[in-house]
């Protein structure tokens, strides 16, 4: 498991098909959305703000660079370009 601020990515243990169709096999590498509580900066009292929202977008802003990264060191990524996505990323 690689882990981000946001998105963990990990290999897939059972066979998934997406609503698309798209088929993950088991072991595949895939990226979860998963916002854990103690990742996430606290607020006031008052509750969230806009510097606690600037805070969160750049966390997701981390994940998502440093999964782009790994998705396109990914060997099995390699000439997905000519299809226009990644297969990582379907």
């Amino acid at each position: 498991m690689i882990d981000g601020e946001v998105i963990v990515a990990e290999k897939t243990r059972a066979p998934v098909i997406l609503s698309d169709g798209t088929s993950i096999q088991i072991g595949e590498l895939v990226g979860t959305l998963h916002f854990w509580n103690e990742h996430l900066p606290r607020y006031s009292e008052h509750g969230p703000d806009l510097g606690w929202a600037c805070a969160v977008r750049d966390r997701i802003r981390y994940s998502l660079r440093a999964f782009s990264r790994l998705a396109r060191s990914d060997e099995r990524n390699r000439g997905s370009a000519d299809s226009g996505h990644s297969p990582m990323l379907a």
